[in-house]
């Protein structure tokens, strides 16, 4: 089945996570990120290894829903395009289940990018 409004989120989840990777990569000198090493833990070793996609994604979208709470750490939109690229590597088609929760966990990333923008007063 083809969900193009989830393609849409997937495509922008996936550009948020490349401008904030871009941006630890300039600010590299000036200040130290400790969200780094949890994408190079993430991408680097969890997502790679891979055996069960659907497991894989599900938990890792679910974690990046909770994490909302803590929005100002950048971890949301790092879990969500690791629970994106984990069902990637998957053979099959995914569950309802995963698709929902992935689903959820680009929304917790919006969510924490409007609430981000909101207090920086833009």
């Amino acid at each position: 089945m083809n969900f193009p409004v989830l393609d849409a989120l997937e495509d922008g989840a996936v550009h948020l996570v490349g401008r904030r990777a871009y941006d630890l990569y300039e600010n590299r000198e000036r200040r130290p990120h400790p969200e780094g090493g949890g994408a190079a833990g993430l991408f680097g070793y969890v997502v790679p290894r891979t055996v069960n996609a659907d497991r894989t994604a599900f938990v890792l979208a679910i974690i990046a829903i909770v994490s909302i709470v803590v929005f100002w750490s950048g971890v949301t939109p790092l879990f969500a395009a690791a629970a994106l690229a984990a069902m990637e590597r998957g053979d099959a088609s995914p569950t309802r289940r995963v698709r929902i929760a992935e689903a959820l966990a680009v929304v917790a990333t919006v969510a924490a990018l409007v609430v981000t923008l909101a207090q920086s007063h833009l």
